[in-house]
C-alpha cells in the first residue's frame, strides 16, 4: 500500500510541522504503508529520513521579487513533481495532505475525489488577525481562513490537533480524528536527573505572535532578590537584542536581570535537546481566548515533557485536558504578569525532590498521551472507515 504526504513543512529536519509530517509518517509504516513525501525540505532535493523517501520542492529566495516569483510558480511546480510520482510509483492509495497554499489544496481534493483516493488533510491551525502585521488582511491569515471555512469538504477527512478543530469540521459533516502532537518517545531520552541547586526553566523557539515572553520578563524584575536568585531562566531562539526588541524592554531593564536570563539566540535541534535534558520547568504563555490558541497545540509542551521536563503555563488549547497543577505541571492562572509571577515564586519555593517528582510525571504523560503507538488502533480504524466509501 503507497500513501504520500503533501507538506509546505521543511521535511526532514526538526522544526514543528516537520516533527509531525515524521511522526505520521513513522505511524503510517507501522500499518503497513510505503510512504513518500513531497515537501519543502532545506537539507537536501531529495533522499530518504526514517523510511520515507522525498523530494522537495523548497527554491530559495534571493530577492523580494524573486520571492513572488517562487509562490506564483509554486503550484506548477508541485503538479510536476506530483506527475513524476505518479509516473514512479503509480496512484497513491491514501493522500496526506497538511498545506497552506490553496492551489495546491484545490488540486489535491480534486485528484482524490475523482479517482475515489482517501484524503486525510492534518488541520492544525486557524490564525488570528493579532498575530500578523496586517491583520485579517494578511495573506497568509486569509488564505488560511478561507481554507478552513470554505475550501476543505467532504470526502476530504479530517485529522484535527485539537478539540476546537475537531468540533468544527465534525460540524461540517466531515469525518474526523482528533490527534494532539505526537511523537516517537523511543527515540527520546527521558531519564530525568538532578539539575543542580537553581531551579532552571527554558523557553525554546520562535515565539512570533503566538507566544508571551514580556510577562516572563516583567514577572522576574518584580520578583525579591532571594526568590530570583533560586532561579536561571534560559531563552532560546532569540538573542539579547531580539529578546529586548520583542518584550519592547530597553537593555537597562534586560541588564538588571543578567544574573538570571540567558538568551542563546537560535541553536541546532540537537543542541536544543541537549539543554533541554538539563530544563526543570519549560515556560509558555499565550492568550487562551484567541482561536489561533484553541485551534493548535503547542509541540513545545509534548517535546519538553517527552525530554523530562514539566511546564510552567497558562492553560491553552486543550492542555487542561493533560496537565494538571502541582501532579505534572505549574500552572499559572493566566499569562498576566500577576498570575506567571505567583508561578514563579512556587517554582522557586520548590525543594529539589518536588521538582524530580514533577519531571517524572511529565515524562510519564508524554509516553502515556503523546507517543506515537498511542494512536495506532484509532488511525487504522480511520483508514479502515475511509476505504469503506
Amino acid at each position: 500500500m503507497k500513501l504520500i504526504i503533501i507538506t509546505p513543512n521543511n521535511f526532514p529536519a526538526e522544526d514543528a510541522g516537520a516533527l509531525r509530517d515524521d511522526a505520521f509518517s513513522q505511524l503510517f509504516q507501522a500499518l503497513g504503508y510505503s510512504v513518500y513525501a513531497l515537501s519543502r525540505g532545506r537539507q537536501s532535493a531529495a533522499g530518504e529520513y526514517r523510511g520515507t523517501g522525498y523530494e522537495s520542492l523548497y527554491r530559495e529566495s534571493r530577492s523580494k521579487l524573486h520571492k513572488v516569483w517562487n509562490w506564483l510558480t509554486a503550484a506548477a511546480d508541485f503538479r510536476r513533481a506530483f506527475r513524476r510520482y505518479l509516473a514512479r510509483f503509480g496512484a497513491p492509495d491514501v493522500i496526506y495532505l497538511g498545506h497552506d497554499d490553496n492551489r495546491i489544496v484545490r488540486f489535491v481534493q480534486r485528484y482524490a475525489a475523482c479517482r475515489d483516493i482517501p484524503l486525510l488533510y492534518n488541520a492544525c491551525e486557524w490564525y488570528s488577525p493579532c498575530e500578523f502585521r496586517l491583520g485579517k488582511w494578511s495573506r497568509v491569515y486569509l488564505m488560511n481562513d478561507h481554507q478552513n471555512r470554505r475550501l476543505l469538504r467532504p470526502p476530504a477527512r479530517v485529522i484535527a490537533i485539537s478539540r476546537y478543530l475537531a468540533d468544527y469540521f465534525s460540524g461540517r459533516g466531515m469525518a474526523v480524528l482528533r490527534v494532539p502532537v505526537i511523537l516517537d518517545m523511543r527515540q527520546i531520552d527521558g531519564s530525568v536527573g538532578e539539575n543542580g541547586d537553581r531551579v532552571n526553566l527554558v523557553y525554546a523557539g520562535s515565539p512570533g505572535g503566538k507566544d508571551s515572553l514580556r510577562p516572563l520578563l516583567l514577572a522576574l524584575l518584580s520578583l525579591p532578590e532571594p526568590a530570583r536568585a533560586r532561579l536561571r531562566v534560559h531563552i532560546i531562539g532569540l538573542d539579547p537584542a531580539q529578546l529586548a526588541a520583542h518584550c519592547g524592554l530597553d537593555k537597562t531593564r534586560l541588564a538588571a536581570l543578567s544574573d538570571t536570563l540567558t538568551a542563546y539566540g537560535r541553536l541546532p535541534h540537537g543542541e536544543v535537546s541537549r539543554l533541554l535534558k538539563e530544563m526543570d520547568f519549560s515556560v509558555l504563555l499565550r492568550p487562551a481566548q484567541e482561536r489561533y490558541a484553541k485551534a493548535g497545540f503547542p509541540t513545545k509542551v509534548v517535546e519538553a515533557m517527552a525530554h523530562g521536563v514539566a511546564m510552567l503555563c497558562n492553560l491553552s488549547s486543550d492542555l487542561s485536558e493533560y496537565l494538571v497543577d502541582g501532579e505534572n505541571a505549574l500552572i499559572a492562572a493566566d499569562e498576566g504578569v500577576d498570575a506567571v509571577r505567583a508561578a514563579l515564586l512556587r517554582a522557586a519555593a520548590l525543594p529539589g525532590e518536588e521538582i524530580l517528582r514533577l519531571r517524572r510525571a511529565a515524562r510519564d504523560l508524554a509516553e502515556r498521551a503523546f507517543d506515537v503507538r498511542c494512536y495506532l488502533a484509532d488511525m487504522e480504524r480511520f483508514l479502515s472507515e475511509a476505504a469503506k466509501k
